[in-house]
């Protein structure tokens, strides 16, 4: 899960309040950072996990922080100065332990995960997969399989 400054309340093992962007501005570029946490869920145990972060390069924070100005003016909403500090890393909660996968590897996870994403975005605006006309589940089926295969067509072209 991407975490914003303005993440869920998290503990390090000990139990004292943990912000990942105190953390995280230690980090010099490219360093990858990885703490234990404790996600505080109300009414529920807390999730163990933890909270893996790298600092971008400055002209990759410059360009998030210019697409966060540009939907900030947009929306017409004031933009916190955290959020703009928050553009120069990548910070993700994962419950995935140490031995399963390492920092480097969550990261790269993630990565992938947001290209998966940004390919059903995409499929969604230019072949209209957000809405599926039909209700009978086989017709609807027919309908997203002649869909994925115009959009094989359109990737090979």
């Amino acid at each position: 899960m991407r975490l914003r400054w303005t993440h869920s309340r998290l503990t390090d093992p000990e139990g004292r309040p943990f912000k990942a962007l105190t953390r995280a501005r230690r980090l010099c570029v490219g360093q990858v950072g990885d703490w234990s946490v404790r996600l505080l869920v109300p009414d529920q145990e807390p999730i163990a996990g933890r909270v893996v972060a790298i600092r971008l390069p400055a002209p990759l924070a410059a360009n998030a922080q210019r697409r966060m100005r540009k939907a900030s003016q947009r929306k017409q909403q004031q933009l916190d100065k955290r959020s703009l500090e928050t553009a120069h890393f990548v910070l993700v909660f994962t419950t995935l332990s140490r031995d399963t996968l390492d920092a480097a590897g969550v990261l790269e996870l993630y990565r992938g995960r947001w290209q998966i994403e940004l390919v059903f975005k995409r499929l969604k605006q230019l072949l209209t997969l957000g809405h599926v006309p039909h209700k009978h589940p086989a017709v609807a089926r027919s309908w997203i399989s002649a869909k994925l295969v115009a959009s094989l067509l359109l990737e090979t072209l």
